[in-house]
């Protein structure tokens, strides 16, 4: 019984103590119902091609448009921002290059950072503004847009 237990005990550790890094992987081993590219199959050069929007502080009672409401031409990735203070409650309003709203990501109590990019797939073209849904003023610290240009 004695050595059972040993030997139980000490598969358990080998079992809780190794590590695999992904690109130990066997595509055997890979799940087949999601798609898990490995570091060297990223396509670098889509990434390096990713334009990135950044703004500075900004505080806003009803309204803002990023970038002044300027298009950003290209397929939309993600938005950040970062709360300065306090809780922020706001929508992040996306509209096509007509001005036609498209879709909203409410952002409600968050402090420190806030991200969207939950979009429907496909938007391109975009504009974006903040509204302020909250009694305070938004106050932000800095944010940022990225978007692949087309």
């Amino acid at each position: 019984m004695k050595n059972k237990l040993s030997a139980a005990f000490i598969a358990f550790v080998l079992l809780t103590t190794t590590q695999v890094h992904a690109d130990q992987l066997e595509p055997s081993t890979t799940p087949t119902n999601i798609d898990v590219p490995s570091p060297s199959k990223l396509s670098t050069s889509s990434i390096a091609n990713m334009i990135t929007y950044e703004f500075g502080a900004t505080t806003f009672s009803n309204f803002v448009w990023v970038n002044g409401g300027n298009v950003f031409n290209g397929s939309f990735d993600y938005f950040d921002a970062e709360v300065a203070s306090g809780w922020a409650t706001f929508d992040i309003e996306y509209y096509n290059s007509k001005g036609e709203f498209l879709y909203a990501d409410s952002i409600v109590e968050k402090a420190h950072w806030v991200t969207s990019s939950y979009v429907p797939v496909g938007y391109k073209n975009i504009k974006i503004r903040l509204v302020n849904k909250g009694k305070d003023p938004v106050k932000l610290k800095w944010g940022s847009v990225g978007y692949y240009p087309l």
